[in-house]
This record gives C-alpha cells, sequence and structure tokens, in this order.
C-alpha cells in the first residue's frame, strides 16, 4: 500500500469527519502523526470528544527575554496540569510560569478560544524565533489590562 502524503487541508477535512479523538488516531495513525507533526493536532481535533474531560484552563507567562510579554493559554483536565505544563516546556524549549489554572464549566476549549482572542497574536518575526511545535498557536502578547481581562473572564465561567 502507498504511503499517503498529509497536507494540512486534508487533515482539516478529515477531522471533520470524527467526534472523537481516539478514532481518528486509531484508523489513521500516519494522519494524527502528520498533523503533530505540523503542529495543528489540537487546532482540528478542537471540536472532539477526548477521554479527558477538558475542565481546566490555563495561563502561563513565558519566562524568557526573548519573549517579553508573551503568554502561553492552554487547556488541560482534573490531574494533568502538571503533565501538561512538563510537556509544554519540553515541546517549546520554554520554561513557563503558570500564572493561573481555572476549573470551568463548560467546555475548556471554548474559554481557551475566548482568551486567545483577548490576546494579540504575535508577529511574524517572533513566530519564526519561537518556533513551530505543538501548541505554538496558544503563544500570543498579553498586556497588564489583557491579562485582567482573562482573569474576569475566568471568573465568569469558574467553578
Amino acid at each position: 500500500m502507498p504511503k499517503t502524503i498529509w497536507t494540512i487541508e486534508a487533515l482539516e477535512e478529515l477531522a471533520k469527519q470524527y467526534t472523537r479523538k481516539i478514532d481518528l488516531q486509531n484508523e489513521f495513525g500516519g494522519a494524527y502523526a502528520a498533523a503533530k507533526r505540523f503542529g495543528i493536532w489540537n487546532r482540528i481535533s478542537a471540536h472532539m470528544e477526548t477521554k479527558h474531560k477538558r475542565n481546566i484552563v490555563y495561563l502561563a507567562k513565558v519566562l524568557d527575554s526573548d519573549f517579553d510579554g508573551i503568554y502561553k493559554v492552554g487547556i488541560s483536565s482534573d490531574g494533568r496540569i502538571m503533565q501538561r505544563m512538563y510537556d509544554n516546556i519540553q515541546k517549546s524549549g520554554l520554561y513557563l510560569k503558570v500564572i493561573r489554572f481555572t476549573k470551568v464549566n463548560l467546555d475548556a476549549g471554548k474559554i481557551e478560544k475566548e482568551l486567545l482572542a483577548i490576546g494579540t497574536k504575535i508577529d511574524q518575526q517572533t513566530k519564526d524565533k519561537l518556533g513551530r511545535f505543538d501548541g505554538h498557536t496558544e503563544y500570543v502578547f498579553m498586556s497588564e489590562e489583557q491579562i485582567a481581562k482573562c482573569h474576569k473572564t475566568l471568573d465568569q465561567y469558574a467553578i
């Protein structure tokens, strides 16, 4: 059987056909690996169910002078927040300081998108310096006012 060459567009279309992450992973392991390699797995699978209930939203500051004012917005499930932070540090090579993690009453993925919209997308030069890794799209620039707005938003959804 010939090897499939996956494109981002093909992966996006394939992901739309699935409601559970595990099903896509089991049926199309190569597609899953390609999506991780392209750094788009989180984005294209955000609508899918997972075996872990995503109910934690966190905000972490990047502790690197080359990335001043850059924050990571992420999601996790109960009992996995420390593992998520470790994974992020390993993937990005950046040190992160969690400034808040909140258990929420809605799907954390929806709240994550809301918080990312509060932040300012990082410019191309910073993107190039940051690199491409799984989760790189969840890094944004935030001012003190934007951080305050994130806290206010999280307060609304906190359990």
